[in-house]
């Protein structure tokens, strides 16, 4: 016979929190300090700092004006497809 999905999946132990969706609190697990990761090479920062080294820093940087030039490069191809087909269509297709 079916059992009774409450009785299939029991409710934690009391949960932790305001949250009656939040997870008891294990004993077993350890504790890790408040901390960011550094948003180019992934290492554990402080939550102040933004990059872990000055070579995050640049790499981040130099990547950010590659991505900002391919938009640009994209957005002036559109443009300049779009004044081309409105030549052609204005000349008769002569």
């Amino acid at each position: 016979m079916e059992r009774n999905r409450l009785e299939r999946f029991p409710r934690p132990a009391q949960p932790v929190g305001s949250s009656k969706s939040a997870r008891p609190v294990r004993a077993d697990v350890e504790r890790v300090a408040p901390h960011k990761h550094c948003s180019e090479c992934g290492k554990e920062i402080g939550l102040k700092d933004e990059y872990s080294s000055k070579e995050c820093e640049k790499a981040h940087k130099d990547r950010q004006a590659a991505k900002k030039r391919q938009l640009l490069l994209v957005y002036f191809g559109g443009v300049a497809l779009f004044a081309l087909a409105m030549l052609l269509l204005l000349s008769g297709g002569r």
